[in-house]
């Protein structure tokens, strides 16, 4: 591997990483989003400015994040402009290999970051009376049948970040 290909690299990771980092912006953004239609109610200006604010934060990771991927080679030429030094030995592990094992391994970091949520939530849902997390409600007149209010959008974010997370480590070839 000469140093072209680790600077394609590092750029592909880096692309990945603001990929994410839109994905878990984007979950709650899409999660108050009905907030900015709400016409009935005149609403918080500051909430909705600060709602319209984060589209554009949006876009730039997520051009950010295509650009670094699409453009990796072209700049990495740029970063390293001359020829590529010509690996030294035959059994080198290739660009290809390590790319393909980063993915693989942010995959992991995905789902271990989900793991924990994922336990939270179904410790909520299976015993919500010992549960801080969420709000509760009583369910009928018996007390004892109390239920956690969890919002949708925690749901559609551990799916989507659980999602991503088996995506990247199963399937860490096919995105290559």
């Amino acid at each position: 591997m000469n140093q072209k290909e680790i600077a394609i690299l590092a750029l592909r990771i880096t692309a990945l990483y603001f990929f994410i980092l839109t994905l878990a912006q984007i979950i709650p953004f899409l999660s108050a989003l009905p907030m900015l239609f709400n016409v009935r109610d005149s609403g918080d200006f500051g909430s909705r400015a600060f709602m319209l604010a984060a589209i554009p934060n949006l876009l730039v990771y997520l051009l950010a994040a295509g650009g670094l991927w699409r453009f990796a080679p072209k700049l990495a030429e740029l970063i390293l402009p001359g020829p590529a030094v010509a690996p030294s030995e035959q059994g080198e592990i290739s660009l290809y290999q390590i790319e393909v094992f980063c993915i693989s391994l942010l995959g992991l970091f995905i789902l271990a970051s989900a793991v924990p949520l994922l336990a939270k939530m179904i410790f909520s849902i299976l015993l919500p009376q010992f549960d801080l997390s969420y709000r509760k409600i009583v369910r009928s007149l018996n007390p004892n049948e109390v239920v956690s209010l969890i919002p949708y959008s925690a749901i559609f974010y551990l799916a989507v970040k659980t999602a991503i997370g088996i995506w990247f480590t199963f399937g860490s070839a096919g995105i290559l």
